[in-house]
């Protein structure tokens, strides 16, 4: 291998490194959309964008939703309880995020166990 080839090989391979580092962070996004009078919801993790992470929970709850929660390089969970009382929270870890998300939840009534709950990190 010529001076030339032995410079731009090593160059090359930190070039890839670089390239293929930003494509995983970029799908760690999550989001959270529910529907206040049927108590529905849609969950969606590990999308490209905030906006698909976003489309996709709206899709996935249905009519009359609204995304109250996009999160990134965190951990989410969704709570639910009796008469549709719900909470979420974000957290460091999977077991952080679903004990915060029951207790904002059972601050609006009882019956509140996790749902749903999912790490976006990269």
């Amino acid at each position: 291998m010529s001076f030339l080839g032995k410079l731009i090989a090593p160059l090359m391979a930190v070039g890839l490194l670089f390239y293929v580092s930003p494509a995983k962070a970029d799908s760690n996004y999550g989001a959270l959309a529910h529907n206040d009078k049927t108590g529905g919801f849609g969950w969606a993790v590990d999308r490209p964008s905030k906006s698909a992470a976003s489309h996709a929970a709206l899709h996935k709850c249905g009519h009359g939703c609204k995304v109250v929660t996009v999160f990134w390089n965190t951990c989410a969970a969704y709570a639910t309880g009796h008469h549709h009382i719900w909470g979420w929270s974000v957290g460091n870890t999977n077991n952080e995020a679903k004990q915060s998300a029951v207790l904002k939840c059972s601050e609006n009534g009882s019956g509140c166990r996790p749902k749903v709950w999912a790490c976006a990190k990269d």
